[in-house]
């Protein structure tokens, strides 16, 4: 069960419940006070809900949701360089289909070629998980430049969240 909450801060309906990160929180969680991240903007904040309604996403280890898309990517790194297509994103990463085996723990060079015409979006990241022709990647940082990222994400979630 994945129940959004609007965001206090830029009051789009995407905050889901997030991992209790204090001692306070984890009080307040007595309460039915939970904490709450918002999927656009990042903000963070507690907000009254019974704990049952949440149980599910409880167990779930991302901090940002997925949103499913499709589009190239060119990836190199020390001693390997390939090509696949990125098959979900978040803010913190994305999943790849590829051909090319790499090794956990890789560090990657990505261009993210997010639409055809527009020269891609160029970000590091670190190799989470590689089985079956799968890379999970968390990016290392997203720095201002890759603001057309964050700016394609957002609009994907906000487009998956009005067909909820």
């Amino acid at each position: 069960m994945n129940l959004l909450l609007r965001c206090r801060r830029c009051g789009k309906g995407l905050a889901q419940r997030a991992t209790v990160q204090s001692i306070a929180e984890q009080f307040l969680s007595l309460f039915a006070t939970h904490p709450f991240q918002c999927q656009i903007c990042g903000h963070r904040f507690l907000a009254f809900r019974f704990s049952s309604l949440y149980r599910d996403q409880r167990a779930e280890r991302r901090e940002w949701e997925r949103i499913p898309v499709r589009f190239s990517t060119a990836f190199s790194g020390s001693h390997i360089r390939g090509e696949g297509t990125v098959v979900n994103i978040s803010k913190g990463g994305c999943k790849i289909d590829t051909d090319v085996k790499v090794q956990v723990g890789a560090l990657l060079y990505m261009q993210l070629f997010l639409s055809q015409g527009e020269p891609p979006v160029e970000v590091a990241g670190s190799v989470r998980s590689a089985k079956d022709g799968k890379l999970g990647v968390k990016f290392l940082r997203v720095a201002r430049e890759e603001q057309r990222l964050q700016h394609f994400i957002q609009q994907r979630a906000e487009w998956l969240s009005r067909l909820r």
